[in-house]
């Protein structure tokens, strides 16, 4: 009985935390943080601040410097970041997210990895998922790539490659 007792305690303090997340989620969502050009690393920090930590995820942020970015890629990025950080709060039951931000040879890339259970990335994009769809066309926009890495071992890596010149 105690253990059953335990077992309900355990699976409710995980219901609250959930729904603990959505709704800081759905605050942010309804009150977004105005996204300015130029300043999209402070952007995507804030969200971190704003989400993420107050949701219990340690969240990092590694960038190195950019080229200054046209107002289009940047919100193009910034969008893409937001997505893939809905994902790691709704779905992944991840403790952990790292946001990376690079100029790589002619291209801006953007990595969103987390550390946890990992999906099946072929059966989630052919149920039509709205949210890797969307990322999909953003990056297509601007003539870049989306790329799903998902696996139990190492958890989920969305990867941007978004050339700087189209």
């Amino acid at each position: 009985e105690h253990e059953r007792v335990e077992k309900y305690l355990e699976l409710l303090g995980k219901t609250a935390q959930d729904a603990l997340r959505e709704m800081r989620l759905l605050r942010y969502e309804v009150r977004p943080l105005a996204f300015q050009s130029g300043r999209l690393i402070e952007a995507i920090q804030q969200r971190l601040d704003a989400v993420e930590r107050r949701a219990g995820l340690t969240a990092h942020m590694i960038t190195a410097a950019l080229t200054a970015l046209s107002a289009r890629l940047e919100e193009r990025i910034y969008h893409i970041a937001l997505e893939a950080l809905n994902n790691v709060l709704k779905h992944s039951r991840s403790a952990v997210v790292t946001v990376s931000l690079a100029h790589e040879s002619s291209a801006i890339v953007l990595r969103v990895s987390d550390s946890c259970i990992g999906f099946e990335v072929d059966r989630v994009l052919s149920r039509g998922c709205m949210g890797l769809s969307n990322m999909r066309e953003r990056a297509e926009e601007l003539g870049g790539s989306l790329q799903i890495e998902s696996s139990q071992q190492s958890g989920t890596q969305v990867t941007a490659l978004l050339p700087l010149q189209r």
